[in-house]
């Protein structure tokens, strides 16, 4: 038995398909394993077509270089985003590709009115109603040199309790 529940998983296919003696299903289950092993390594490289599309649907706890510079170009092409954000990139991809653009847009922000980076949101929701808490914790994390992971921790127990 393997102590990491994916691995412990394919064991149990394995075993299970022992037991079961089915050459034709060996071949079928080992097709569609091979299929969606080549699927993960497309996805990692950056390319989304066929069965690998389906990595979109995946929330990782980093995300793929590859993907945050595809984000990181949709972004440049429509900074108030695209449908293809959803379509084309992984989502935390998405993310970490936004909160590159959102310091990118405080530090400016901040030489020009004068502002610490920390207070830009805050500042601009002085100006118009907007949802200031979350890019503030963003902010201030980056300013701390948290990494995304962390921030990305401190998010989740801001948010879900």
């Amino acid at each position: 038995m393997s102590y990491n529940p994916v691995e412990e998983s394919a064991h149990r296919v394995g075993r299970a398909l022992h037991n079961i003696n089915n050459a034709d299903l060996n071949t079928r289950v080992m097709a569609e394993v091979r299929a969606e092993l080549d699927a993960i390594e497309r996805a990692e490289q950056g390319d989304l077509t066929g069965r690998a599309r389906q990595a979109l649907a995946l929330t990782r706890a980093d995300a793929s270089p590859a993907q945050v510079q595809a984000a990181d170009k949709i972004l440049h092409a429509n900074l108030f985003g695209d449908p293809s954000l959803f379509t084309e990139t992984e989502p935390a991809a998405v993310a970490v590709a936004t909160v590159h653009w959102l310091q990118a847009a405080a530090d400016v922000t901040s030489q020009t009115a004068g502002y610490a980076t920390t207070e830009i949101v805050q500042e601009a929701d002085d100006i118009e109603a907007l949802a200031h808490e979350t890019p503030t914790i963003v902010l201030e994390h980056l300013e701390l040199g948290l990494s995304l992971s962390r921030l990305n921790t401190r998010l989740r127990d801001l948010t879900c309790g």
